[in-house]
């Protein structure tokens, strides 16, 4: 329920103001107003707002009265005193209504919310149904984000000249995006290397560099100076420091044991201002709801800001909800996935399995991807990484940009150094 002097701003600015009557008509209920005749009041606003879109007038207000006079729902000696209602909040200062409009979003965001957690303990929680609970929770997600997003105006003059500005900015920038740590990678990534709020999905089928690949990303980004949360499903923490290692001593894995000293040494002096944070889930037991708690964890208790996300890998992850099989929940996976890019602003890298068909070709496309197609439909960018037997055991690979949004197409071959942990070692040549 309202108080007194919100209840009035909320009813004044709903029959006097079309951009406030717009919203509240979408959100409001007229059991949210304390008292008979507020309730009315609002429901003959939020409804003639549905009907006609315009805000509720004197005249439709008697035509109104009649109608509820003669269902019986009112006295017909009421009727005046409804006249009089109208004309006392018609006079109410209603110029402060976008401050009103912020306040009764809150509201209805918050009577929501506890809706729903309501509803999660009385229902769910006796049963220990703790997957209707995570949906809830997704739900609530969903509420906060959707509330907090505003129009943006494309020819307003302030908006023209912030874009202005940022494009000098980006201008004089030697690196936009976090870039990659292959330069001809960079070079075809339209904003020369990672950007924020997208989603790449790189496609490989076993044992060809996915999870190095991964590693490699996240130990690049840190070296730039920006934090990374890497979430594995199928590598242990252990076996992902121990490739790090290798890469940034430059000694073999094999000899990481021996050489303990050295390595020491070796990472001791190279570290960087950026962070990379393992975090390691059993299969099918980490969801995209569970990776957003660690990273507000991580804002929260050791005040570390994460600039990009990588995930080992998608085809593994847990969905917040369950579709009829599993090629549904890959596709609600990888839009979960993107839905967190967005929201946390960075980029976020994950790489998913190619068909067995697939596995045995010079050239992956994005048609060989096993499982459902619709896990990549919605990536921004899709880089398969193709290697025959011999080109594996020769350390050569290739980078193809099979289906992108908004770079270009090209062809990459690398030389890797899996011995070390590196997937990147050398560029070999390219066909753009």
């Amino acid at each position: 329920m309202f108080d007194k002097n919100f209840q009035d701003k909320v009813l004044a600015s709903m029959i006097a103001v079309p951009e406030f009557a717009s919203v509240a008509s979408q959100h409001l209920t007229s059991s949210e107003f304390d008292g008979p005749m507020a309730q009315n009041m609002a429901l003959m606003a939020t409804d003639f707002w549905k009907k006609y879109e315009s805000v509720l007038t004197g005249f439709a207000l008697v035509e109104n009265i009649k109608s509820l006079v003669a269902k019986g729902t009112i006295q017909k000696t009421e009727g005046p005193l409804y006249g009089a209602e109208f004309k006392r909040l018609k006079a109410i200062d209603t110029s402060d209504w976008k401050f009103t409009l912020d306040r009764l979003i809150a509201f209805v965001k918050h009577q929501k919310i506890r809706a729903m957690i309501d509803g999660a303990v009385k229902k769910h929680l006796p049963k220990e149904d703790f997957q209707s609970i995570e949906k809830m929770m997704d739900e609530i997600k969903a509420i906060t984000a959707l509330h907090e997003v505003k129009g943006y105006d494309y020819w307003g003059e302030n908006e023209i000249k912030e874009r202005e500005q940022v494009r000098k900015e980006e201008a004089l920038m030697r690196q936009i995006g976090i870039s990659t740590g292959i330069k001809r990678l960079d070079e075809v990534l339209h904003k020369q290397g990672f950007y924020k709020k997208e989603l790449y999905v790189f496609l490989a089928p076993p044992k060809r560099g996915k999870s190095m690949s991964l590693l490699f990303f996240s130990n690049q980004a840190s070296l730039q100076g920006k934090n990374v949360a890497h979430f594995t499903c199928e590598v242990s923490k252990e076996v992902c420091a121990a490739r790090l290692d290798a890469m940034n001593a430059d000694i073999p894995s094999k000899q990481l044991n021996e050489r303990a000293g050295r390595v020491a040494s070796a990472v001791l002096a190279g570290v960087p201002s950026g962070k990379v944070y393992f975090f390691e889930y059993p299969t099918k037991c980490l969801s995209v709801q569970e990776m957003e708690r660690q990273i507000k964890a991580l804002k929260i208790e050791k005040g570390i800001n994460i600039d990009m996300i990588c995930v080992d890998y998608l085809d593994i992850l847990k969905p917040s909800r369950h579709g009829a099989d599993k090629y549904e929940d890959q596709g609600s996976i990888s839009e979960e996935l993107r839905a967190m890019a967005w929201r946390c602003s960075c980029p976020v890298i994950t790489a998913s399995q190619v068909n067995r068909a697939g596995a045995g070709k010079q050239l992956i496309g994005g048609t060989d991807v096993a499982g459902s197609f619709e896990k990549i439909m919605v990536a921004d960018e899709i880089i398969t990484i193709s290697a025959t037997d011999e080109e594996l055991a020769q350390g050569i690979a290739r980078l193809h940009f099979s289906q992108s949004r908004n770079s270009g197409t090209a062809t990459i071959t690398i030389e890797t150094a899996f011995d070390r942990g590196r997937f990147y070692k050398n560029y070999v040549d390219d066909v753009v």
